[in-house]
């Protein structure tokens, strides 16, 4: 049986069936295949299991070690052309309609259960444009399924609190009185002399466990600026090759 969080479901196999799918996704045609197979077991569940079993989908879907054979992953993927056709139509939509549900905070059950409706009920999500370029429904609704998983919202967690929010002045005044320690960190996060992922974050921890919450905040937002910004340097260098 699948996590406690899902014992509303009354069918194991259907949590069987879905994790016997999950493999390590390297690109979107394998994402596709999976969401193909799953859309198929979901919509087989009784029609108040199905948010639940999507909830199991997309928060395990991305964390497989498990490698799939490229026979896996051609499997069931529409051509490129009719790929596209969907992404031109439906790409932007699905994520500006993820990024509303998000906001509004809903807890995971009522989050899921919107997406489900996503996928089953939106009025614009509609097959008939694509009657003349071989797209099946199963096809459109994977697909739909796939940029779900794909988001960056997924898996998706309720916030139950505010966190803190800082105008200009007083954020200016803890990155001033926490600017020795920001140093400190950025040195653990990039020196040579330390060898270890684990042996780094211990260090940052050390750091930052007594301080008070306003420090903490300030901290941890260092650490994330420090990331952020050489993920956006990676991918402006890597425009140059593509």
């Amino acid at each position: 049986m699948a996590d406690k969080l899902y014992n509303n479901i009354t069918n194991d196999k259907a949590f069987e069936k879905l994790k016997s799918l999950f493999m390590r996704v390297k690109d979107l045609r394998a994402l596709f295949s999976m969401s193909y197979r799953a859309y198929g077991i979901i919509k087989k569940a009784k029609k108040n299991e199905r948010p639940i079993l999507l909830r199991y989908f997309c928060e395990n879907v991305k964390y497989s070690n498990q490698e799939a054979s490229q026979e896996t992953a051609d499997t069931l993927m529409l051509n490129e052309s009719q790929y596209n056709l969907l992404k031109n139509h439906y790409g932007t939509y699905v994520f500006a309609r993820i990024d509303m549900i998000v906001k509004c905070n809903f807890t995971e059950d009522v989050f899921y259960d919107r997406l489900w409706s996503l996928i089953e009920n939106d009025d614009f999500i509609s097959l008939k444009r694509f009657a003349n370029e071989g797209i099946d429904d199963i096809s459109l609704k994977a697909y739909i399924l796939t940029s779900i998983a794909a988001d960056a919202n997924i898996p998706y967690f309720h916030i139950e609190n505010s966190g803190l929010v800082l105008n200009d002045s007083d954020f200016q005044k803890l990155i001033e009185k926490n600017n020795s320690d920001i140093k400190r960190m950025r040195f653990i996060l990039t020196t040579t002399g330390i060898e270890t992922v684990t042996e780094r974050a211990s260090h940052v921890l050390d750091i930052i466990k007594d301080k008070q919450a306003e420090d903490k905040a300030i901290l941890m937002y260092s650490v994330m600026a420090y990331f952020i910004d050489n993920i956006i340097a990676i991918k402006e260098a890597n425009k140059g090759d593509a």
